[in-house]
C-alpha cells in the first residue's frame, strides 16, 4: 500500500513551484501499482532501474533525474528506507534522509529553502 506523506508532499512542493521525483529500483511493480493506486500524477518525475537500467547505487541513477530536473546535487533532497541509499546519495553532494526521520525530512527541506507553510500542508510528515 502507497504511504499517503509522499503524495501528500509531493503535491504539497509541486504547488509551491518545487520539482519532486520518484526513484525506483523496483521491477515492472512499480507500473502495478500506479495502475491500482494512480501516484505518479502526484510527481515531476517518474524513474524505475527496471526500465533506465541504472539502480540507486549506481550514481547515473541520481545523475539523470538530477538532469531531467535541472537540478543540482546540493540543491535535491532524497529520502529513502535503506541506509546504503542514502549514503550513495549523500557521497554524490545530494542531501539525503533514511525514513522515517520526519524531523530530520523537515529540516533538510527547510535547510533546501521550502517554507514552513508548505511543510505544513503535510502533517503526517512526522511518524507516529
Amino acid at each position: 500500500a502507497l504511504r499517503a506523506w509522499p503524495l501528500a508532499l509531493a503535491q504539497a512542493l509541486g504547488g509551491a513551484g518545487w520539482e519532486t521525483a520518484v526513484l525506483s529500483d523496483h521491477t515492472d511493480w512499480v507500473a502495478e501499482i500506479e495502475a491500482r493506486t494512480p501516484f505518479a500524477h502526484a510527481f515531476g518525475l517518474v524513474r524505475n532501474s527496471y526500465y533506465t537500467g541504472c539502480i540507486k547505487t549506481d550514481p547515473a541513477a541520481f545523475h539523470g533525474v538530477l538532469g531531467a530536473l535541472g537540478t543540482a546535487p546540493g540543491a535535491a533532497v532524497f529520502v529513502d528506507d535503506s541506509p546504503y541509499n542514502v549514503a550513495c546519495a549523500r557521497g554524490l553532494g545530494i542531501n539525503a534522509v533514511l525514513w522515517p526521520d520526519g524531523p530530520a525530512l523537515r529540516g533538510a527541506l527547510a535547510a533546501c529553502g521550502v517554507a514552513d507553510a508548505v511543510l505544513a500542508l503535510v502533517p503526517d510528515l512526522d511518524p507516529a
